[in-house]
C-alpha cells in the first residue's frame, strides 16, 4: 500500500508542526496517570485521547484524502507513531489503523471502504483485529447465507472487545477464497473468555458460532499478507519510541540517585548497559527508517516488517531490562515508572510476531523471494555495521 504523491503532501514545516503538536498533546494529556488509568480498565485505549488524536489527523496518516486521511509518507508516519510509543499511549494504533484499517482501505468493496474508512479516520468507530503472532493464521469457516456471510470458528488474543465497534476476521470458503469480514462484537454466537497479560491488557478468546457478518469483500492472500508487513513495521516503530522512553527515563534517574556519594550513572556496569541500549535502539530506529523508505519506494512491507518488529522487541526489551537495573529495587515497585515500560516490553514482543518464527520466517523470504528484499539488505547491514563500529 503505497501513498503515491504522499512526498509532496506534507512539507517539512508541516511535519514539524505536526510533531510539535503531538508531542504538546503527550505531554499535556498522556502522562503516566493515564496510561495507568486505562490499565485499570484493562485496556490500552483511552477515549478522550483517542479522539483528540482523530481531530489532529493523526488516525488518517496513511490513507489517502479521499477517505479523510492525509496520506502521509512512510517515514513521517512511523515517526509519529514512535513518539506515541514514547509516551506509552493508551492509544491503539495496532491493531485499529494498523492492519484493520488498511485492510479495509484495501478492500475492493467500495461501499464497505466508504462505510467505514472515514469513520476510523474521525475516531468515531472502533475497529480492531488479533495481535497474535500471525492474526490472520486462524481458521474461520465463512459459509454463504442468503443475508451474507456467517463465521464459524475460533480466534484468539483480540483486544478491546468491550470497545470495539467491530472485529476483522479473516474467512475463508470451502473453495478456498478469503473475505476480509466485519463482525459486531456484541451478536448472539460471539462468545468471548478474557485473560489479563502482563502489562494489564485483557486479550479475549473468541469462539464464533454462525456470527452474521456484518460487511465483507474479498481479500487476495498477498493483500492481507503486505497489510500485517505494514502492522509489524508500525508497531516496530513503537517499540522503538517505547524503548528509548524507558532508556531516557532511567538516564534521567541515573544522574538523580546518588549511591557511595556520587550519581549512580558514574558505575561503569550501569553506563555499559545503557550504551548497549542506545546502540540497539538506534539499529532498530535505522531499520524501521530503511523499511519504510522501502515501502514508500513501493517495495513490499514483508521482509522490512518482520525484520524491523524483530529488531526493535529485542531493543525494547534490552532498554527495559537496563532500566530495571538502573533503578534496582525501586524499579519493580507499582509507584515507579519504569516498570510500566518493563511490563509492557514482555508482551510487546509477541504482538504481530514470535521471535524464533520470525527469524525463520525472515530467512525464508530472504531466500525464497530475493524481489522482496528490494534494496534492503545492504544498507541494513552497512547502517548496523557502521552503528557498531562507533
Amino acid at each position: 500500500m503505497t501513498n503515491e504523491g504522499s512526498a509532496a503532501s506534507l512539507s517539512a514545516e508541516e511535519v514539524a508542526m505536526f510533531r510539535k503538536t503531538l508531542d504538546g498533546l503527550l505531554a499535556r494529556d498522556c502522562g503516566t496517570d493515564v496510561v495507568r488509568a486505562a490499565e485499570e480498565t484493562g485496556m490500552s485505549y483511552a477515549s478522550a485521547l483517542w479522539a483528540q488524536l482523530a481531530e489532529l489527523g493523526f488516525l488518517g496518516l496513511p490513507f489517502p484524502a479521499e477517505d479523510g486521511g492525509i496520506a502521509a509518507p512512510w517515514e513521517v508516519t512511523c515517526l509519529m507513531i514512535e513518539r506515541l510509543g514514547g509516551a506509552l499511549a493508551p492509544a491503539p494504533i495496532i491493531p485499529s489503523i494498523f492492519p484493520a484499517g488498511v485492510l479495509i482501505a484495501r478492500c475492493k468493496n467500495p461501499s464497505l471502504r466508504e462505510a467505514w474508512l472515514p469513520h476510523i479516520v474521525e475516531g468515531d468507530r472502533l475497529v480492531v483485529c488479533s495481535v497474535g503472532p500471525d492474526p490472520f493464521a486462524q481458521t474461520v469457516e465463512a459459509n454463504a447465507t442468503a443475508l451474507g456471510f456467517e463465521l464459524r470458528g475460533e480466534v484468539r488474543f483480540l483486544p478491546l472487545v468491550d470497545a470495539a465497534d467491530a472485529a476483522v476476521v479473516v474467512g475463508r470458503q470451502a473453495s478456498g477464497e478469503s473475505h476480509l469480514c466485519l463482525v459486531a462484537p456484541v451478536v448472539e454466537g460471539f462468545d468471548a473468555s478474557p485473560s489479563r497479560w502482563i502489562d494489564g491488557e485483557r486479550l479475549w478468546d473468541v469462539r464464533l458460532t454462525d456470527v452474521p457478518v456484518v460487511a465483507s469483500a474479498p481479500l487476495a492472500t498477498e493483500a492481507y499478507a503486505e497489510a500485517i508487513g505494514l502492522a509489524r513495521l508500525t508497531h516496530a516503530a513503537w517499540m522503538v519510541g517505547a524503548g528509548q522512553g524507558a532508556l531516557d527515563r532511567s538516564v534521567a534517574y541515573a544522574k538523580e540517585r546518588i549511591q557511595f556519594g556520587r550519581p549512580i550513572g558514574a558505575f561503569q556496569a550501569l553506563q555499559h548497559r545503557m550504551a548497549d541500549a542506545a546502540l540497539q535502539l538506534e539499529a532498530a530506529r535505522r531499520l524501521v527508517k530503511l523499511g519504510a523508505a522501502t515501502v514508500e519506494r513501493g517495495g513490499s512491507a514483508q521482509l522490512p516488517g518482520r525484520a524491523a518488529r524483530l529488531l526493535a522487541a529485542q531493543a525494547f526489551t534490552v532498554s527495559a531490562r537496563a532500566g530495571q537495573q538502573v533503578h534496582g529495587g525501586y524499579g519493580y515497585a507499582e509507584e515507579a515508572d519504569i516498570q510500566l515500560y518493563y511490563r509492557r516490553a514482555a508482551r510487546a514482543a509477541f504482538i504481530l510476531g514470535d521471535s524464533t518464527e520470525e527469524s525463520v520466517e525472515i530467512g525464508r523470504l530472504a531466500l525464497d523471494h530475493p524481489d522482496l528484499i528490494g534494496g534492503l539488505t545492504g544498507p541494513v547491514v552497512d547502517e548496523i555495521n557502521r552503528i557498531a563500529s562507533q
